[in-house]
């Protein structure tokens, strides 16, 4: 009963302080559901691109989840040990992976010659082996004769069925008998035995898509008689020196219930099936069985889980210091209650217990409703293809595993442990000791007096310092990207968040100073509104504190996360059209066999076939003219060797090109040459035997405008004029230098004809498959594709970047959230604190009006403070820390060389959300301003 009365206080005391309860709870549903994303997210994601890779790599016709066990023909095995493993399998397999969809066991006979029992010489009619296939009679048909007899026959021969391919390969007869020699293992035994062999009966076995599966292999058969089971193994297997060649099981399980979240389980049961069989039957090992994939994917998801973690850092930090904001302002508000227990001869440790209880409760209704919101996070991370940009993809796979509810646990235990810090803090003080301190000035925040802004910036400039090295090992060489295992290293977005924290912490420290300096300078300035705002700003700067430091971070934060998330894809874009060149990228088939009937020449005579292979140029109008292209071009891009007058300079890539159709298709970027693209374009077309070098070799080689150069072009070699000089060209790169840009048509005038690709602009709505097919209808056959735009697609559903925009996404919305709240609960207790101080204005003549006028000026200035500093912090720290994101896997490598983005428009998304937030803001306090009883505040006493 004392414990049900203790839980009855607690609750009761929740419901006296709802409001601020409400926030804490709200703050811990946000902690839960942002741990508990981490782990769904990362399951689903892998989950997505396990099934995917998985399924992919599969052998056509057959499902992914396939285990087959083989036995070595090389050892000798007993049937007993087969039966062991069978009876083995058929109790392990269902316990631990569920039952099979399909399964099968096979044995064989090695194959030999055999030889008809009618030739009296014995010669051999051709080699075979006997078999048995525990499935085979349910799907083959009987297509002559009937099925083999599970029983020797009275003259001592067994009875087989084989395929119609054997029948017509090795020339069998249904109804005669074969002999099979059998060898002896001993070189002093001389006697054959013979294994005869009658053929009852053919089969056909057909194949299907939706039978595929059920194969062990597939038909035809063209070198095997197929016995019964139970005849091989109760019969031809204990034949003394019969040679047994394999045994095989094949089992089929459901790869849809392989989860990500169990991996380690399946691994552990691979695992000990396999060395559990090799065991029973030694020489067994698992030959095709998806461990391999399930270890790579598991490491996969370590890496992941760090990833994700390593972003989730900034944003728990947010949510643990709202939680803690708001634990202590209930605390705060409860102070006098607390010393009255302490005064009363309660403890320490029961004042905390008491608040633990409390916040017990509540944390038990976060971890049961934290998950859910969890799931909904996962899922918009999965949805994310940039900074705030959503697209409207298939939903990932994530379900509410075990482990969200463990991390989720977790976050809640060290939440609710730091909002215990408060209250160990408060229970230190009795009534009296209390009272001493509320009458005296207080002291100077912890973190002012131990100076750990200060520590945080040596922190942070130690971590710049550690990136900075890292970035000049990776351009010298000494680090590989390949060597990473990460898209982006977990430090740029740690060490950024740590200087940005010690950046706010420093304002806030010289804040004081600045209000101060404020209020000299308005001190004499007509009006009550304006001067009393800054004199309370200036003499209670900690009060706005905790509201600024929000602020600042969420503003920052934000600014370096929509940097970070556009410079990441702006770069990860221009990397592949930088490979590709283009939209799509056709290579086709300049050639075809002799005699072929896919291609007619065009106007030639076809009445005599030729016994040579055509070569051809397929007609290039017919690419203009496919549905959804925009624009098409010739490019030939082959190497050469370089000449400068007549001496060998080095060897190089040629690249040729149409002027004016390029200029319609060709990926460039701006800054990959001094001048626009155009201007280089009309050189080549001003001076057809023209060509652009890159400016690095022309220098060192002595070369400028107007110099000859030539290259070997096969056997030819071709003279150019250089007109211009330029550092990159798409498709080019440093093992590809130096490189040569030409007039196509010049290059086919002096050389014989060379194959191009055809590089294509393509409008939305392009179907690449039916422009294959209709390039085919006129005899042009495209033998390799290389698509800009599905690259894209698929190297943004990537689970590390969609994690990467999810996270950065999610996060800025939830500190934005955890920003709000805290504006909101800030300013609600802000009122209700200075309810004496809006009283006696009010009593000594000030109106409502004015009193709005304050608070809002109060609310612009702290809000509008936040925002500047924020957004001067967000910019200084994207120019720091974002170059060092070169330094990923993903974007290794100087070409085309990294930049950094910033657009204006995600400024204004930041600015425009906070703004909106101060504006219900400014509403809802002047609503509720205007309502409360201000005369009622003008007492003796306690201040409300």
């Amino acid at each position: 009963m004392r414990f049900f009365a203790i839980v009855w206080i607690v609750i009761k005391q929740v419901i006296n302080n709802l409001r601020l309860e409400v926030s804490l709870l709200a703050g811990l549903i946000v902690a839960v559901a942002v741990v508990s994303s981490i782990p769904t997210y990362t399951n689903g994601a892998l989950q997505y691109v396990l099934t995917k890779r998985w399924v992919e790599s599969t052998d056509p016709g057959r499902l992914p989840n396939t285990l087959m066990f083989y036995h070595d023909p090389m050892v000798k095995s007993t049937v007993e040990e087969y039966e062991a493993v069978t009876e083995f399998l058929s109790r392990a397999i269902p316990a631990r992976f569920g039952e099979p969809i399909h399964s099968a066991k096979l044995g064989e006979i090695s194959t030999s010659a055999f030889y008809s029992q009618d030739n009296e010489r014995g010669d051999r009619v051709g080699y075979a082996n006997i078999r048995f296939l525990t499935n085979l009679f349910e799907m083959v048909d009987i297509t002559d004769g009937r099925l083999p007899s599970a029983k020797r026959r009275p003259d001592g021969a067994v009875e087989a069925v084989v395929d119609e391919a054997a029948l017509d390969d090795l020339g069998l007869l249904v109804g005669q008998t074969y002999v099979f020699p059998i060898a002896k293992d001993s070189e002093y035994d001389t006697e054959i035995e013979t294994l005869k062999v009658q053929v009852v009966g053919t089969f056909k076995g057909q194949v299907q898509p939706e039978n595929a599966s059920q194969w062990l292999y597939l038909p035809p058969f063209e070198k095997s008689f197929f016995v019964s089971e139970e005849l091989f193994l109760t019969d031809l297997a204990l034949i003394e020196d019969i040679p047994v060649g394999q045994y095989v099981w094949y089992l089929v399980l459901d790869h849809t219930g392989v989860r990500v979240d169990y991996l380690e389980r399946w691994i552990d049961d691979l695992k000990y099936v396999e060395s559990r069989v090799g065991q029973l039957m030694p020489g067994t090992r698992a030959w095709k069985y998806p461990l391999g994939i399930f270890e790579y994917f598991q490491e996969q998801a370590y890496y992941l889980k760090l990833f994700m973690f390593s972003l989730s850092v900034p944003i728990l930090g947010m949510v643990l210091y709202f939680v803690v904001l708001a634990a202590g302002l209930t605390v705060r508000r409860r102070r006098t209650e607390i010393a009255m227990l302490r005064s009363r001869g309660a403890g320490v440790l029961q004042i905390a217990l008491a608040y633990l209880l409390e916040w017990g409760l509540l944390g038990l209704t976060a971890l049961a409703i934290g998950p859910y919101l969890g799931l909904l996070i996962s899922k918009a991370i999965g949805a994310a293809s940039g900074f705030l940009s959503f697209v409207d993809r298939r939903s990932l796979p994530a379900i509410l595993a075990s482990d969200a509810y463990v991390y989720g646990g977790i976050g809640l235990l060290i939440a609710v442990a730091a909002c215990l810090v408060p209250v160990l803090k408060a229970a230190r003080h009795s009534i009296v000791t209390y009272k001493r301190d509320l009458a005296r000035s207080a002291y100077a925040p912890a973190w002012q007096r131990y100076f750990v802004d200060f520590l945080l910036l040596g922190i942070s400039y130690y971590g710049y310092r550690m990136l900075s090295r890292q970035a000049a090992a990776f351009r010298s060489g000494q680090v590989s990207a390949a060597d990473a295992e990460l898209l982006v290293d977990p430090q740029l977005f740690l060490i950024p968040i740590v200087f940005v924290l010690a950046a706010g912490l420093f304002t806030l420290r010289v804040l004081p100073l600045v209000m101060k300096l404020l209020n000299q300078l308005t001190s004499r300035w007509g009006g009550v509104s304006v001067s009393m705002t800054v004199l309370q700003m200036a003499r209670n700067p900690g009060q706005y504190n905790p509201l600024l430091l929000l602020l600042i971070i969420t503003v920052a934060a934000g600014i370096y996360s929509a940097a970070t998330a556009r410079t990441l894809d702006q770069n990860f874009a221009d990397r592949l059209a930088y490979q590709y060149g283009a939209d799509i990228v056709l290579r086709e088939q300049w050639q075809m066999p002799a005699g072929s009937a896919d291609y007619a020449a065009p106007g030639g005579d076809n009445s005599q076939e030729s016994t040579e292979p055509f070569v051809f140029e397929p007609p290039f109008y017919v690419h203009k003219e496919l549905p959804g292209v925009a624009a098409a071009a010739k490019v030939l891009r082959t190497p050469v060797s370089i000449r400068v007058g007549g001496n060998y300079l080095s060897g190089g890539t040629l690249v040729g090109i149409e002027p004016a159709e390029y200029a319609g298709v060709g990926w460039f970027r701006k800054d990959l040459a001094p001048n626009h693209l155009y201007e280089y374009l009309n050189l080549l077309i001003q001076v057809p035997e023209g060509a652009l070098v890159p400016t690095e070799a022309a220098q060192a080689a002595g070369l400028r405008a107007g110099d000859w150069i030539s290259a070997r072009i096969g056997r030819e070699d071709v003279d150019f004029m250089i007109v211009g000089t330029l550092d990159y060209w798409p498709t080019v790169y440093e093992d590809d230098m130096p490189f040569m840009v030409t007039n196509l048509d010049y290059i086919q005038q002096m050389t014989t004809l060379q194959p191009y690709d055809v590089w294509l602009q393509v409008e939305s709505g392009f179907n690449l498959q039916s422009a294959v097919e209709h390039l085919r209808e006129e005899g042009i056959w495209v033998i390799s594709v290389e698509d800009l735009n599905r690259e894209l697609v698929q190297g943004r559903q990537e689970p590390q970047r969609m994690g990467l925009y999810g996270m950065l996404s999610t996060g800025f919305i939830v500190a934005v959230l955890i920003t709000v709240m805290g504006f909101f609960l800030h300013t609600f207790l802000s009122l209700r604190s200075r309810l004496l101080q809006f009283g006696v204005l009010r009593t000594i003549g000030l109106s409502v009006w004015q009193l709005i006028a304050m608070l809002s000026l109060e609310q612009l200035l702290s809000v509008g403070l936040g925002l500047l500093i924020g957004l001067g912090l967000g910019q200084v720290t994207g120019e720091l820390f974002l170059p060092f994101i070169q330094l990923g896997t993903d974007l290794g490598g100087d070409i085309p060389p990294f930049t950094v983005v910033t657009q204006q428009a995600d400024v204004l998304k930041i600015v425009g959300i906070l703004g909106v937030m101060l504006i219900v803001g400014l509403v809802i306090l002047a609503g509720v301003l205007s309502r409360m009883r201000l005369h009622q505040a003008v007492k003796l006493g306690e201040e409300l």
